[in-house]
This record gives structure tokens, C-alpha cells and sequence, in this order.
């Protein structure tokens, strides 16, 4: 029999090229797709069990959300702007594609933190666990989409063609949030403040981005705002192609679309050169 040999280097993967790592990382993925599988199960089922509600919290915690939004405008707290869509429905999607883009951060940033318990008495992968992470979140956001589908078409809401081809037109903001939650995944080990200043600027974030509110009509220091923040078009264009059928700013989320796989795959990159240094200091 042959047994495998590995080979270490000094700085081999400082060394390695984007190509070579990408094919690495791929190949590792493949090799442990099994355990990937028995992970996802693990914690998809973990976060639910014994909980009354079950899956129902998926749903329940962007209906918390859409009701306040909603008693707002009501209320004429709010100036959501004009739009040929019923509010409501509009909220309901998209703070449903603001809550996955915040989700796919966090699980990302989690991406050395879950497998802690177990990252020194296991040798494995340990960027496997980013795909774990953010098919948890995706997942959940299946379960969602597909709810706020059922209520729309029970409240006989017009649907365009492209509102069934969200779970493709999501996939920038889960590339860009992969991006920003695995660049925290490697800062957070040596600075625990990330973890905490992240959750607070998604918050704020949301603000400044067109999620309860169209981008139309804004003027000022505000319309300068929108125009400079990226989720404005990542998730802006996405919500409005799926909602209106139609949005202003396409080129610009395509752009941005290829600048988010881009920097996923440098921040993949990133990652992979600063892992072995990184896991030294959590152990």
C-alpha cells in the first residue's frame, strides 16, 4: 500500500497563488463534504430544538420586524416614498433580504469560532466551516422566502416573474457578506471587539440603506449617503427586480456583484495564508 505524503514548506501558503489556493480550498470541500453534511444537520436542527415554535422563529422574527415598520408608516413616523406595491408586502421582502445579508455576516464571522470545541483534537479544514455556515443561513432564508411567498399569494399580492428568481438574485449580498464575515472571523481572535462593533453596524447600516424605504425622491446629504453605500445597489437592485420586476442601477449591481465574488476570493485568500497563525492564538 501508498500511503500519502505531505510536504511542508516555509511560507508555503503565503506562496501559493489564488488559483492554486482556490483549487485547494475546493478540493477540501469536496474531500469533507461529509462532514459539512453532519455539521449543517447538527446545528440546523440544534438552534430549534427544544423550542415550542420550532422552525416557526425563522418566520416569526422578520414578521416582529415587518409589524413595527409597518405601525410606523401608520403612523407617519416613516416616509417610505411612493411605490405601486402595497407597503406592507414591500417591508415584508425586503427586511426578509436585509435579515439574510445580516445572517450570512454572522454566520460567517463565525467560521473559526464554530469549530473551536473542537479545532484542536480534530485536523480538518477549517474554511469547510464557512460553507457550513452560510448553507445554515441560506437555508434559512429558503424557509422564509418561501413563507412570505405563501402569505403574499394568500393576500392575492401581484408577483412578478423575477420575485421567484430571488434565491439567485440574493447571492452577491451572501458573496459580499461571506467576504466581510470571514475577514471577522480572522480579526475577531485577536481583537473580541469585532464581534461586538459588527452587530452594531449592520444596525446602523440598515438605516443607511433602502430597506424599509425606496432611494427615490431622497435629496441631500441623504441621496449622497445612498449613492456611496454599495447595499444600496446589492441589496436596492435585488429588492427591486424581485418586487418591482424592474430597477434603476443595474450596471451598478453588476459591478458590484463582480467586485463581491472578487472579494470573497481574496479575502478566501486572506484566510487561508492567515489560518495556521490564527488557530496557534485559540488554542
Amino acid at each position: 500500500m501508498h500511503s500519502e505524503i505531505t510536504v511542508y514548506e516555509p511560507r508555503q501558503r503565503s506562496r501559493a497563488g489564488m488559483f492554486a489556493v482556490l483549487r485547494v480550498m475546493a478540493a477540501d470541500v469536496v474531500r469533507c463534504r461529509e462532514l459539512i453534511w453532519q455539521l449543517f444537520k447538527r446545528d440546523f436542527l440544534m438552534q430549534y430544538k427544544k423550542s415550542f415554535l420550532g422552525l416557526g422563529w425563522i418566520v416569526l422574527a422578520p414578521l416582529l420586524g415587518f409589524a413595527s415598520w409597518v405601525f410606523m408608516n401608520a403612523a407617519g413616523v416613516l416616509n417610505p416614498g411612493t411605490m405601486d406595491f402595497p407597503y406592507p408586502a414591500f417591508v415584508l421582502i425586503s427586511t426578509t433580504l436585509w435579515g439574510f445579508f445580516a445572517n450570512c455576516v454572522t454566520a460567517a464571522s463565525r467560521t473559526l469560532k464554530a469549530g473551536q470545541g473542537f479545532i484542536d483534537q480534530v485536523q480538518y479544514p477549517h474554511h469547510t466551516l464557512l460553507v457550513k455556515e452560510l448553507a445554515q443561513a441560506y437555508a434559512n432564508f429558503l424557509i422564509s422566502f418561501v413563507f412570505v411567498a405563501l402569505l403574499l399569494i394568500c393576500f392575492r399580492v401581484d408577483l412578478q416573474v423575477l420575485f421567484w428568481a430571488a434565491p439567485l438574485l440574493v447571492l452577491p449580498m451572501l458573496a459580499a457578506a461571506a467576504a466581510i464575515g470571514l475577514t471577522a472571523s480572522i480579526i475577531t481572535v485577536v481583537a473580541m471587539d469585532i464581534e461586538k462593533a459588527l452587530g452594531y453596524l449592520l444596525s446602523f447600516m440598515m438605516f443607511l440603506t433602502p430597506v424599509v424605504y425606496t432611494a427615490e425622491d431622497r435629496t441631500g446629504i441623504v441621496k449622497a449617503i445612498l449613492a456611496l453605500n454599495p447595499m444600496t445597489y446589492l441589496h436596492g437592485c435585488a429588492r427591486d427586480l424581485i418586487v418591482f420586476g424592474s430597477a434603476a442601477g443595474a450596471d451598478m449591481f453588476l459591478g458590484l456583484t463582480l467586485a463581491a465574488f472578487l472579494l470573497l476570493l481574496l479575502s478566501m485568500k486572506w484566510f487561508y495564508v492567515a489560518e495556521e497563525k490564527v488557530i496557534e492564538k485559540m488554542i
